[in-house]
């Protein structure tokens, strides 16, 4: 029989907490993906693979298209009001960035195109985080808390 940890469930002021943690120890960007994953439920590859130019705004709403390399189909989602700011802020902090959540070591790349930040990187900033909050707290949970807080009506203040 396997150790499974049981995972805790993510409350709107753990939420705030993870953003906190992740500001303070690993910089806007990194807390801004969590808020942004925790407000939307999106996979952690879709919000990865957003670039500034999928993003649309249509009747002060945010639109993203884009599509996924596998089977090039398209995807639309339209993200909730309280994304707006995150998004604007994003745009403001790095404009010369093309994704959303650009990876600082592409800046860095003499030749190299852009990138986003790696999976296994904010893996291991969850893990982390979960040592200091003493909970288990998994990437994946984000979208299922986005479900429970949808059907329930709760929102990120």
């Amino acid at each position: 029989m396997t150790n499974l940890k049981k995972s805790t469930s993510i409350s709107p002021a753990l939420a705030n907490r993870i953003v906190g943690l992740a500001e303070k120890h690993y910089g806007s960007r990194v807390a801004l993906f969590f808020k942004l994953e925790y407000l939307t439920g999106l996979r952690v590859n879709e919000l990865l693979g957003i670039k500034f130019t999928d993003i649309l705004e249509v009747d002060n709403k945010l639109l993203i298209i884009n599509h996924k390399a596998r089977n090039d189909r398209k995807y639309c989602y339209l993200l909730p009001d309280e994304a707006m700011p995150i998004v604007n802020k994003l745009r403001h902090d790095f404009p010369s960035d093309t994704y959303l959540f650009q990876s600082k070591n592409s800046n860095n790349r003499l030749k190299g195109d852009p990138s986003p930040l790696s999976r296994q990187h904010l893996f291991q900033v969850m893990k982390a985080i979960n040592e200091i909050t003493k909970k288990t707290i998994t990437m994946s949970q984000f979208r299922h808390e986005y479900t429970n807080k949808y059907l329930s009506g709760t929102t990120f203040k």
